[in-house]
């Protein structure tokens, strides 16, 4: 799932207008984002299922924990990225496979649904656990007023820029 904001072109050719320097602009556009994001990040929190500790693995509300953000550059662009870490590597005795702690690995199956085969490897029967579509519940409630909010204070943040500007200029 994606989300796009259109106009970002004119925005920057605005923001040339204001002749603000690419820092500024940086940064009135990173400060912007990241408000809109972390509430994208929290209501998919809030929609996230908590469960019960399974066999010593997974503890409750490690999915919710899970759900991050992070600012990544590629290629001259900044991306903002939702998405659920991995743990951390457990110490294991020689010949045992390494164990992720608290790796909230099995989102999708929660997200998209999953065929529970508890029977045991190979086992034919099992039952079809419906998804519960927590991510896109919660990212189709928060996607509006994200973007508001990112309007907001791109504004907000526009404004005290130019008048930190001026007031450099006036000096």
């Amino acid at each position: 799932m994606t989300m796009e904001i259109r106009g970002i072109k004119q925005i920057m050719k605005n923001l040339n207008a204001l002749e603000l320097g690419l820092k500024a602009e940086n940064k009135v556009i990173d400060k912007s984002m990241r408000p809109a994001i972390k509430h994208i990040r929290d209501a998919i929190r809030s929609k996230a299922p908590v469960g019960k500790s399974f066999q010593g693995m997974h503890n409750p509300g490690e999915l919710k924990r899970g759900i991050v953000t992070r600012k990544k550059r590629r290629h001259r662009h900044r991306v903002y990225i939702l998405h659920t870490f991995r743990g951390q590597k457990a110490r294991t005795k020689k010949g045992k496979a390494n164990i992720l702690k608290n790796d909230p690995y099995y989102w999708r199956f929660v997200e998209y649904g999953h065929f529970d085969r508890s029977g045991g490897k190979g086992s034919k029967t099992g039952k079809w656990v419906p998804p519960q579509k927590f991510i896109r519940r919660g990212f189709a409630q928060s996607v509006r007023p994200a973007i508001k909010i990112f309007r907001s204070s791109f504004k907000r943040l526009v404004d005290v820029e130019i008048a930190r500007i001026g007031r450099r200029r006036a000096i």
